[in-house]
């Protein structure tokens, strides 16, 4: 037995077969290095070699400033000999739009893919970095012949002065008349001495910058809904341009600001529908007319533009929901739309506002009685 102290013996058998296996082990690791830079080789030389071709020049566009809508052109080259079609030209990611999806390029022909990149901070992306990578993939099917797919990589660096607290304002419903709250963001300068200016051109919103308090690298930019909005639906950009310190441009960024206007005053049920019924017959339906605000109002006039309408008031009071009754007598067969011009004065309003209530009905043919037979019952 070896006791602790003495020091260990190799056997010969093993050395010989460790020694015997390493070569083996080089050789392998050796071919399979040499596979691998081979491959790469070959992929690069397969690039360089492909029909399709795009300068380098025109993958890397460089450090810019930030844009929603970067424009960039990928000139696409055929150094083959024959016509080559690219179908389904399309970008990894939504923030890259590509005009044409599809292109034909004759052989030794150049054509032009219009690319437009939001190059704003995306889903992962730090918005609060003055400087960030990009990259988006363009890619495509080549039909025909050799098809199969084709593709290049598009790089950039942006440059970002400020950082948006949010991209987008929505104002949910607003209520014509009443007043309309201001709705604001912040806009952090990410780069020393930047500055900021907005730019509103809708006819009823303006747009205002304002400096944060105690925040000397923060502003607040409010958007102001003005009286005259229409109803309806609205959405329209705000325009945020970036100045650097000696007032050149650093860039631009859209705000979407949108919501629906709708009016104070509303009918229950929206819209007056009578049941299909022979023509000739009259029929009768109840609507309440109520305002949202709860802001006392008069009704000064109920107008049908149909002479088969007819609209009786059943309770006047100024505070809640006034009741009319609605009456129509089909005149002829098929569908009948008609409406009734309401003229509400509200409590402090100098002129009345309008509002419409539709009226549906439907006429079906009279039916011919029936003859009955010599003993009195139907046929």
């Amino acid at each position: 037995m070896r006791s602790a102290s003495q020091p260990p013996v190799a056997d010969p058998k093993s050395s010989r077969n460790t020694w015997g296996v390493l070569p083996v082990v080089g050789l392998l690791v050796l071919l399979s290095a040499g596979g691998f830079w081979l491959g790469i080789t070959r992929n690069a030389r397969r690039d360089r070699e492909a029909p399709l071709q795009v300068d380098p020049e025109y993958l890397d566009f460089g450090e810019v400033w930030v844009e929603d809508g970067f424009p960039w052109i990928l000139p696409i080259k055929n150094t083959s000999s024959e016509v080559i079609e690219i179908v389904e030209l399309r970008s990894s990611c939504a923030c890259t739009s590509v005009v044409p999806t599809g292109l034909v390029i004759a052989p030794k022909e150049t054509a032009k893919a219009q690319l437009t990149l939001d190059l704003t901070p995306g889903k992962g992306d730090d918005p609060m970095l003055p400087v960030r990578d990009f990259s988006v993939q363009v890619a495509g099917q080549v039909k025909g012949p050799g098809s199969g797919g084709v593709g290049w990589t598009v790089r950039g660096r942006i440059k970002t002065p400020v950082a948006l607290s949010q991209w987008s304002i929505n104002f949910g419903e607003v209520v014509q008349g009443i007043g309309f709250e201001d709705k604001s963001i912040e806009v952090t300068y990410l780069l020393p001495g930047t500055g900021v200016e907005v730019t509103c051109e809708h006819p009823f919103a303006a747009c205002v910058v304002e400096p944060a308090e105690n925040r000397p690298d923060t502003s607040h930019v409010r958007v102001i809904l003005q009286e005259g909005l229409p109803l309806g639906e609205f959405s329209f950009p705000v325009r945020i341009s970036a100045r650097t310190s000696n007032e050149q441009s650093a860039g631009s960024v859209t705000l979407r600001v949108s919501g629906k206007v709708v009016g104070d005053f509303e009918f229950i049920p929206t819209t007056i529908a009578f049941h299909p019924r022979p023509i000739g017959e009259s029929l009768l339906l109840t609507v309440v007319l109520s305002s949202r605000t709860g802001r006392p109002f008069v009704v000064e006039t109920a107008t049908p533009d149909r002479d088969y309408v007819s609209v009786e008031r059943v309770t006047d009071s100024p505070v809640e929901g006034q009741m009319f009754r609605v009456a129509a007598r089909i005149p002829d067969v098929g569908d009948h739309w008609a409406e009734i011009d309401f003229a509400i004065n509200p409590e402090g309003s100098h002129r009345p506002v309008h509002h419409h209530l539709p009226v549906y009905c439907h006429g079906l043919p009279i039916e011919a009685p029936k003859e009955r037979s010599n003993d009195g019952s139907p046929d």
